[in-house]
């Protein structure tokens, strides 16, 4: 490998892990049937035969995980950070086969394996020193090694699920004098071999426009030294003017620099130069022992535009593309370094470390891109604009509404080794995310075509308040449309609504858990249910089953821009108490200045201290919110050219000044005891008001980030200002997300701030304790989308480790109460009769009027399901969380016939047992396969 970040891939530590699994067909084995067609081997049909689960069976797919664990965790920290975001990027089901070209001696493609062992990985490369070395040094029952040409094409056509470029491509390029020719061939041959649907991920380099020049300036130095060794980073750049490219003709090296005599700092020397050559320089400058090797090497190639229309030529559609800034490159070889300027002297960020394409093979008339072409004159008639009156101030707020309302179906199923799998809408059309632009900037510079990974959606426009019907709906909705069987006796769990907007969206999205059996396929097309008007998109998409920690990383490092997925994935693992993933986002400070001075507020009483508001609609023309009605183009492969496929007239929403940036921000602190704080903005809003709470709602400090603000660390500067912090206190929270994909193209950029005593926070916003938000969020079901998604990133930011799990805490016991009276015949739990919860709509709840009123013979019933640990916070739904709730009886002098009950509820309270849920048969049977 050449680039700065990848220099020390050679000194991975030589670990070996036996072959854990016989019966499992080692990978190597499986990547020989990939030469040429040819009938299943009687290990194949084995493998295919052999279906049951022991317990023993499971116990060593235990250990074996655990030992796949400990090996990555001994890996050099560069190879886990390398191969964590390769993993991330590369989002593909069980039993996918992937080849990583220019594997060298193995290491990163061995990181891979051990991340994901249901994956068969094969390294390749033409080296064949490099080729045994990784075969004597790595093996996995998933992972083989082969030497061979990148081009790979002793392969058969369409064997391979994926392949990975990692910085490889710069290589051919170079090496076949900087012949785009060369390099467009090669990729031709890669994608021969992938299958329909197959993916690509390039980690590379990628060219600015070509005709732009830069101002490069570096600080004076003393270095008087003439080899590359000693030389100042200036004069280092004068020389490489004049040697790069030297595979070119004599004479023929080198590019355009001059070294301007009037500099915009003292102290400093200011170049001139073309961007391109700028990068090249900046990226190789710090690797002074490897730059005669790596002098021949030219990093960058195709502009995005070149990428874009190469890959369209050859049938892929470019999924998404990315800069990346490796945080230790930027820290210690960038920041002080240098300062990059446009020609006019404003100061430009860093170059990205590397860039990231993932391309997916679509084939003939396969889509490509949805993309906005051209607005037009008619009235929108989907999507309405209201406008609502706080009655008491007389403000105005302006919210749109769509006609239908949706849940979100999250299918789930836990394998034999204790995976979480989730069933997603892959490749759901999504045009509005690609809008034409009307005064924003893309501050992190992310692309995606249109097609992305959701939660299945259901309509429940039509639900009744009967809860048990509304389930029916539902089980044959995933049963009927979606091909997936719920399992026997299984539960369907509500969890927490989504608000995407609630100040000017007025919708709020419910999710249902649903586990199921395992189907036969791991992915199948997706078909909508026929509706009026309903678009005629060539491709909705398919139904896939993705691991639910690769979900999570994915849309920490902004693969995933939708904005509900990862937070459905993450209260189902909290439900199912799995632990998280690894954080894969900008590390917080662990402890930051303690406030003794500040104090936690209590959740609730934050919401009912809020002053009462009730909003009504009035006729008022909006004057913030416009909404849009353009087409929508769907561009496809046609004959090796890109045509339009579809045309849709989409309508979304806009802002009058075009801005659709927002910043939220999540100030975190400690107080006297070290327990986490997080600062809130509670506010009365119409959206709850309208799904039938108070209106009380808790969210997230936000700002909307303006026109001037173009880049992350630009917006980071902006936080900073608004806490009177320095830039590099303000942290991202994950990447960005979309509000709502299929209403606006607005973008929320999430940051984290350790704030201390100098943080200036208005009046208004207030600490509460991080520990007591997880227990408000089951009862009252009020908070914003965007403070779902921080209090979640946050969690795993910080770990389970800092406190921020739910547990059996005494100060928690006012919000975690379950109180069961049988004078009154009735039960009470916490937030149930609170004004600001909001009901369901799944639950068939209306609003709430008081107690839950139950008959005498309910009552009964009702203790008896507490005593066997059957205590769902939802009527229809259990929730992990409150499974450990505290568990009081109101006895009175008419509860005799019930004394031995309580007396057995208030042993188990003295010894604070737990409330757990009902133990699931063991895979075996009875016997589970125990001897």
């Amino acid at each position: 490998m050449t680039v700065t970040e990848d220099k020390s891939e050679t000194a991975g530590e030589n670990i070996k892990i036996a072959d854990t699994d016989a019966k499992k067909l080692n990978a190597a084995e499986i990547f020989k049937s990939l030469r040429a067609p040819k009938r299943d081997s009687v290990a194949v049909k084995l493998s295919k035969d052999h279906t049951a689960v022991s317990l023993e069976q499971f116990k060593k797919r235990a250990r074996d995980e655990k030992i796949r664990q400990d090996h990555f965790e001994n890996l050099p920290a560069f190879v886990q950070k390398k191969a964590s975001m390769i993993s991330a990027h590369f989002l593909l089901p069980a039993g996918s086969k992937v080849a990583d070209m220019g594997c060298g001696n193995g290491t990163i493609t061995y990181a891979l394996a051990l991340l994901n062992p249901r994956v068969e990985f094969l390294g390749i490369d033409r080296d064949k020193n490099a080729v045994e070395t990784a075969k004597r040094s790595y093996k996995l029952s998933n992972l083989a090694f082969r030497t061979e040409e990148i081009g790979i094409n002793s392969f058969r056509d369409e064997g391979l699920d994926g392949i990975i470029n990692s910085n490889i491509l710069h290589q051919v390029y170079s090496e076949n004098g900087y012949s785009l020719t060369a390099l467009t061939q090669v990729l031709e041959e890669q994608i021969r071999k992938l299958k329909p649907g197959g993916t690509m991920l390039i980690r590379d380099y990628m060219m600015p426009p070509p005709d732009e020049f830069v101002l490069l300036e570096f600080p004076v130095t003393r270095k008087t030294g003439k080899t590359p060794l000693d030389m100042s980073d200036a004069e280092l750049l004068i020389r490489f003017s004049e040697t790069a490219r030297p595979f070119d003709s004599a004479g023929c090296e080198g590019f355009f620099l001059e070294e301007l005599a009037e500099t915009l700092r003292e102290d400093t020397r200011l170049f001139r130069l073309p961007r391109k050559w700028a990068v090249e320089f900046l990226h190789r400058k710090d690797e002074r022992a490897r730059w005669e090797k790596e002098l021949g090497q030219e990093y960058t190639f195709f502009t995005y535009q070149d990428y874009r229309r190469e890959f369209a030529r050859l049938g892929m559609r470019m999924v998404y593309s990315a800069p990346y800034w490796n945080p230790w490159v930027i820290d210690n070889r960038f920041r002080g370094k240098f300062q990059l300027y446009t020609e006019d002297g404003t100061q430009l960020p860093p170059p990205a470390t590397n860039y990231f394409v993932i391309a997916q093979k679509a084939g003939e008339k396969g889509s490509l891109l949805l993309e906005e072409r051209r607005p037009l004159q008619d009235k929108p008639s989907y999507l309405d604009i209201v406008t609502v009156r706080d009655v008491k101030s007389g403000k105005l707020h302006e919210m749109v509404r769509e006609p239908e309302a949706y849940c979100d179906i999250i299918p789930y199923r836990l394998t034999e080794d204790g995976r979480l799998l989730i069933f997603v809408h892959n490749g759901s059309p999504r045009p509005v995310i690609n809008a034409v632009s009307r005064g924003n900037s893309n501050l992190d510079g992310k692309t995606w075509s249109g097609h992305l990974i959701e939660p299945i959606t259901m309509d429940v426009e039509e639900f009744a308040t009967d809860a048990a019907a509304n389930k029916l709906a539902i089980i044959k909705y995933l049963e009927k449309q979606i091909g997936l069987t719920p399992r026997p006796h299984g539960e369907i769990e509500v969890g927490l609504p989504y608000f995407p907007s609630p100040n000017r969206i007025d919708e709020a999205i419910e999710p249902v858990y649903v586990e199921v059996r395992a189907p036969k396929k791991t992915s199948w097309p997706f078909l909508p249910p026929e509706t009026e008007n309903m678009p005629s998109y060539s491709s909705w998409g398919q139904i896939c089953e993705l691991e639910a920690s690769d979900i999570l990383h994915a849309a920490q490092i902004g693969v995933l821009p939708d904005p509900r997925l990862e937070i459905r994935v993450f209260e189902l693992m909290m439900r199912l108490g799995l632990p998280f993933p690894k954080w894969m986002g900008e590390q917080m400070p662990a402890h930051g200045k303690k406030r003794t001075n500040i104090k936690a507020e209590d959740g609730v009483a934050l919401l009912d201290n809020l002053e009462e508001k009730k909003f009504t609609d009035v006729n008022d023309a909006p004057e913030h919110l416009k909404a849009i009605r353009s087409v929508f183009v769907e561009e496809g492969h046609v004959q090796g050219t890109t045509r339009g496929l579809t045309s849709q007239n989409v309508e979304f929403i806009v802002t009058d000044d075009g801005i659709e940036n927002i910043a939220v921000v999540l100030p975190l602190t400690h107080n006297w005891d070290d327990g986490l704080l997080v600062a809130l903005d509670p506010q009365m809003l119409p959206a709850p008001q309208r799904a039938g709470g108070s209106g009380a709602m808790l969210t997230a400090p936000s700002f909307v980030l303006p026109k001037d603000v173009r880049t992350i660390e630009d917006a980071k500067a902006f936080v900073a200002q608004k806490f009177k912090l320095d830039p590099a206190d303000v942290k991202q929270l994950g990447e960005s997300y979309f509000t709502h994909t299929g209403v606006t193209p607005q973008r929320v950029y999430p940051f984290a701030i350790m704030a201390d005593a100098e943080a200036s926070l208005p009046p208004h916003w207030k600490y509460t304790s991080m520990r007591r938000l997880w227990i408000l969020l089951y009862c009252f079901r009020c908070f914003s989308g965007d403070l779902l998604k921080g209090i979640a990133r946050t969690h795993m930011l910080m770990d389970q480790g800092h406190g921020l799990a739910p547990d059996r805490r005494a100060e928690l016991g006012k919000t975690r109460d379950f109180r069961l009276s049988i004078e009154k015949e009735e039960i009470y739990q916490a937030g149930i009769n609170s004004p600001h919860r909001i009901p369901s709509r799944i639950l068939g709840e209306k609003a709430y009027h008081g107690h839950v009123h139950l008959d005498h013979k309910k009552t009964v019933s009702l203790t008896q399901e507490m005593l066997n640990a059957n205590i769902y916070t939802d009527v229809g739904g259990g929730v992990n969380a409150m499974r450990e709730a505290s568990v009081s009886l109101t006895a009175t002098r008419n509860v005799k016939t019930l004394d031995n009950d309580i007396n057995i509820v208030k042993t188990s309270l003295s010894k604070r047992r737990p409330l757990v849920a009902t133990k699931r048969p063991d895979p075996g049977g009875k016997t589970g396969g125990a001897k």
